[in-house]
Order: structure tokens, then sequence, then C-alpha cells
């Protein structure tokens, strides 16, 4: 048998299977899974704390608003009614008792999220009393007042209480009406005042 034969018959079937595999690797291609659709992010267009600086005890409203989410969750959690879920938009108030930082959970119908954080901040706790609550006007009653959990720049209380108080102490006040003494504390530039005394004179 002719040798030049045989080589070109050989190197035609090489040619041959070659093209086969091409043509099974388009067809296999073309039948590939096309992409799916992209994903639903969602949105949070405003997350926010009202005010953001308080004292220990008092409130802040949290108010956030989410485009594209079919459920939010906050933690820690705020108060909502009992058997309901939050919003995926709206506002709450929230008592404070310590400097606390809030984050936002906004997931989307195919379990896409997004978070994002506020934070309320409690600079020190300010309690402020008098004793006795009812006198006859004339008569001396105790103020009392102590700063915990921080440090405050300043501190003053009005009514002459004192106008440069320490963190804590007593003064003997006797007013002549019902006076309502309102201690001013000062931190991080920040003043605040708390009216949380009421002295009843009768």
């Amino acid at each position: 048998m002719n040798h030049t034969y045989i080589r070109r018959t050989v190197l035609g079937i090489g040619l041959l299977i070659s093209l086969l595999l091409q043509l099974l690797g388009c067809s296999t291609n073309s039948k590939s899974t096309p992409p799916g659709p992209p994903p639903i992010v969602p949105q949070i267009t405003q997350f926010s704390a009202s005010p953001t600086d308080v004292n220990g005890g008092q409130t802040s409203t949290i108010t956030w608003a989410t485009t594209q989410a079919a459920s939010v969750a906050i933690s820690p959690a705020v108060p909502v009614p009992d058997g309901t879920t939050l919003a995926t938009s709206g506002s709450d108030i929230v008592p404070i008792t310590a400097t606390t930082t809030f984050t936002l959970t906004a997931t989307s119908s195919d379990g896409t999220t997004a978070t994002q954080t506020t934070t309320v901040t409690v600079p020190f706790t300010l309690s402020l009393s008098v004793s006795p609550a009812t006198i006859t006007a004339g008569q001396s009653a105790t103020v009392a007042w102590q700063i915990t959990g921080g440090t405050a720049t300043a501190l003053s209380i009005d009514n002459a209480v004192c106008s440069s108080c320490a963190m804590s102490g007593t003064a003997t006040v006797k007013p002549n009406m019902t006076t309502t003494y309102t201690a001013t504390a000062t931190a991080s530039g920040l003043p605040k005042s708390y009216p949380t005394a009421l002295m009843r004179s009768v």
C-alpha cells in the first residue's frame, strides 16, 4: 500500500475528528444556562436618631426609610406593638439608658441585605431631686444632684442653687413659692438642660 496514501488518510481522519469536536463544543456552549436576573438590592435612604445626645433615661426618636426592602430589623430592638413587625419606613421613640449604636438591616424579596448604623450618646446621667417635695413658704429643703456614667465639663443649677457646681452635692434652699429647679450640664461642648426637680411651696 502506498505510504503517502496512508498518511493522507490518517491526516484526513484527524481533521474530521477535530472538526467534529469543535462542532460538539459549539453545541454544548449554545445550550448553557442563561444568567439569572440581577439581585434586588434594598436601599436605606435614611437612618437617624434625634436627638443624638441625651441624658440617661431620656428618649430619642429613631427614624428609618428604605426602598426595595421586603422587611427591616433594628438591633437592639425598638418598641413595637405585640404581634406586629416593623414597617419598611417609619419612626419610633426609644428609651435610652446608655450610649447605644442601632443597626438597621433591610432585606429584599430575594434575600439581599443592606445595613446602616446610627448612635445615640449618653455622655453622663444626671440625677436631681428636692427633699421634701412640699414645704410651707420660707421653710428649707435640700436639693441633691449627682452625675454618673461620664464626666461633664460644667454643671449649674438655677434659682441661685449653684453656678459652678461640683459633679455631686447638696444645697439648702428656702423658696417662697412653687419653684422648678433646672440643672444644666455640659459635655463635649454641648449644653443639656434637665428640668427634673419641682419644689412646691404651700
